[in-house]
């Protein structure tokens, strides 16, 4: 029996056409596109399917297509045999995590993301002059740190939003302190600085305003007893309490993301196979970077599930003949 830590892609991994294949391929994968739609009221799996692109970068929509695409990858994969002994998502991806442990089911992890996309699209910093999120790539944390500190005065304010892995921190805040900041990052040894097409500082003190709305919204929503544990974006370890972990979904709108921590903390439980269910390849990347001992299979498209399930039964088998 094959037992695996389940990882899910947040905003960024999206793009048109992802889980088509999914979606005309298995009955299991359409009526979880199908409920989507009569959900949200519009039909999101055209987006999803055909575009326009603009329109499924929309933070509005892309949110609620990414957490549609993952859950219905997750269904289909669930009808082989694997054993889900946890689950972590990145960013907007702990809502597919939290739906693979059990918190919620399919509707309300659904409209939990909806009203999560709109409390975050109000809190607009759309700038010409630089983005308000910047991937600092083969950079030092205590430099980026240092820096921060220095650029920020008054209103102009950055910090670390998110820390992937030991080469690759987000930094976000005020585009205008966060473009000096790039420079000076660069500067001081960091190899790029790379802007981020997002429409706001995600997960910084910025976003409080949306995380405030979000707590209304999550404050008459009922979790269930999970079923696994989640490793949450803010606390890092395996949660698996209802009330606690509401804390966690309002705290990671705009306090600072430890992914690095999380992956090590999974690690260090002894979970050595992992499977990243939905669009993009990023976490498989992260994961590698933090243990490449650990095995990290990817399940975007169908030939990636029938490749797995078919490794899956191989290795069933040798374990039958030892």
């Amino acid at each position: 029996m094959a037992v695996y830590g389940l990882l899910f892609p947040g905003q960024g991994s999206q793009f048109v056409g992802m889980g088509k294949d999914f979606y005309e391929s298995y009955e299991t994968a359409r009526k979880i596109f199908d409920k989507a739609d009569e959900i949200v009221g519009y039909k999101l799996s055209d987006i999803i399917f055909n575009g326009p692109e603009e329109k499924l970068k929309d933070t509005s929509v892309t949110q609620p297509a990414i957490f549609t695409v993952s859950c219905a990858l997750l269904e289909v994969l669930r009808e082989s045999d694997v054993t889900e002994i946890a689950s972590a998502g990145h960013s907007l991806g702990e809502y597919a995590a939290l739906y693979a442990a059990g918190y919620v089911d399919f509707e309300t992890g659904l409209k939990l993301v909806l009203e999560r996309g709109k409390a975050m699209k109000k809190v607009n910093m759309v700038s010409d002059e630089f983005a308000p999120l910047c991937a600092v790539m083969r950079g030092n944390l205590k430099t980026i740190e240092e820096v921060c500190n220095e650029v920020s005065t008054g209103e102009d304010h950055v910090a670390p939003a998110i820390i992937n892995s030991s080469k690759q921190v987000v930094v976000g805040g005020n585009p205008t302190a966060l473009k000096k900041a790039a420079d000076l990052f660069v500067e001081r040894g960091a190899k790029r600085a790379v802007p981020l097409k997002v429409s706001g500082a995600f997960h910084t003190k910025w976003m409080k305003p949306a995380a405030d709305e979000f707590e209304k919204y999550v404050s008459t929503v009922t979790f269930k007893r999970p079923k696994i544990g989640i490793y949450t974006n803010v606390g890092t370890k395996a949660c698996m309490n209802e009330e606690e972990i509401k804390d966690f979904l309002i705290a990671q709108i705009y306090k600072p993301i430890n992914w690095l921590n999380l992956m090590l903390n999974m690690i260090d439980d002894g979970i050595k196979d992992y499977i990243e269910i939905g669009p993009g390849n990023v976490v498989k990347g992260f994961f590698r970077s933090a243990d490449k001992t650990a095995t990290v299979s990817n399940i975007e498209k169908v030939e990636d599930l029938k490749n797995f399930i078919s490794k899956l039964n191989e290795n069933e088998l040798e374990a039958e003949g030892e």
